[in-house]
């Protein structure tokens, strides 16, 4: 067995995106349907060069996340050529920030002798020996597979290497800020989501504040990007961690939001990143309810296309079809039809 096969089953405990799974399985498969997909949908890759932007600037500040989303943008070839080196790179910087996810895929991405030019098993050993305390059973069982991989020798450059790292990790990693700062930070974030601002987003985040944080109508600043339509803010938000299934006071999520005000890319974005079409809110209503309501016959196409349930049914029995019947949309009723509302 091989390194990178004693670790494989490490990927499933990941939550990769499906283009980064493909980007590890065959990367020049994945290069050239993401070169492909970009040269097809030139607004979205001018996106994802925003998106990057944003990201660079926060991994700068120290940022771990954002440094680890840009390393899974470098492993699947999202607005840029896949470069497993980069990615590499990019991992160390976010495992020095305590992100327990980089820690675990760097310790993968160092035996893939298949992706990089200098793979190092004694330095994927050392990393997963420091994510083995946060990750638990699953990290523990492939350290200790790779463990059988090594010459005692390995074991003690290992280990020697492992204590520095861990010194590193004690003296590199920043703490989220707490108590009223911290309160000022969530506030500042809705602010710049709400904006659209991705890259004030991404700064705020790197100073410390809480991702999934809630102003007092428990809206997020995901909840917020998606509500105004801000499609930057929302991929941005999405590939450093939010939660995008999240719901508020109103039990709306980030989709629902987006689907009701016809915000079309935020809604191809969300669902995308796996937002659920099928949530109900307090009203016991979904995405496609309340975009068939209110007329938005390309979100409508969207969420059929994604699986939501024409034949679903309100409070009042209403379907899909005879909520866009009441609110006048003869074009969305023909296209729910055809869906068999």
């Amino acid at each position: 067995m091989s390194p990178s096969d004693a670790l494989a089953p490490l990927l499933a405990t990941l939550e990769l995106p499906p283009d980064v799974r493909r980007g590890l399985a065959d990367p020049a498969a994945q290069a050239r349907a993401a070169a492909a997909r970009d040269a097809a949908e030139p607004e979205r890759a001018a996106r994802n060069r925003r998106t990057a932007a944003a990201l660079q600037e926060a991994a700068r500040t120290g940022y771990g996340r954002a440094a680890y989303a840009l390393a899974l943008r470098a492993l699947s070839g999202r607005g840029r050529p896949l470069d497993a080196e980069a990615a590499a790179q990019h991992l160390r910087a976010a495992a020095l920030e305590r992100v327990i996810e980089a820690q675990v895929l760097l310790g993968y991405l160092l035996t893939r002798d298949d992706l990089l030019a200098s793979p190092d098993t004694v330095e994927a050993h050392a990393w997963l020996a420091l994510a083995e305390a946060d990750a638990g059973a699953p990290v523990a069982a492939a350290h200790q597979r790779l463990s059988a991989q090594l010459e005692p020798p390995g074991h003690v450059d290992s280990h020697a290497l492992a204590q520095k790292l861990d010194r590193l990790v004690t003296a590199t990693a920043t703490l989220p800020a707490t108590g009223p700062y911290g309160v000022a930070l969530t506030d500042q974030l809705a602010q710049a989501a709400a904006e659209g601002n991705a890259g004030s987003v991404a700064q705020v985040l790197a100073r410390g504040a809480d991702i999934d944080g809630t102003d007092v109508a428990g809206r997020t600043a995901m909840i917020n990007a998606a509500w105004r339509g801000r499609a930057d803010t929302v991929q941005t938000l999405a590939e450093l961690g939010a939660d995008f299934n999240i719901a508020d006071a109103e039990g709306r999520t980030p989709l629902m939001w987006a689907a009701s005000n016809g915000h079309a890319d935020a809604t191809r974005l969300l669902l995308e990143a796996g937002a659920r079409p099928g949530s109900r809110d307090e009203r016991r209503l979904t995405a496609l309810m309340r975009a068939a309501w209110n007329g938005h016959g390309d979100v409508v196409a969207l969420l059929l296309a994604a699986g939501a349930d024409a034949s679903d049914t309100a409070p009042d029995g209403a379907t899909p079809r005879d909520l866009a019947q009441r609110g006048g949309h003869p074009d969305v009723v023909r296209l729910l039809t055809r869906a068999g509302g």
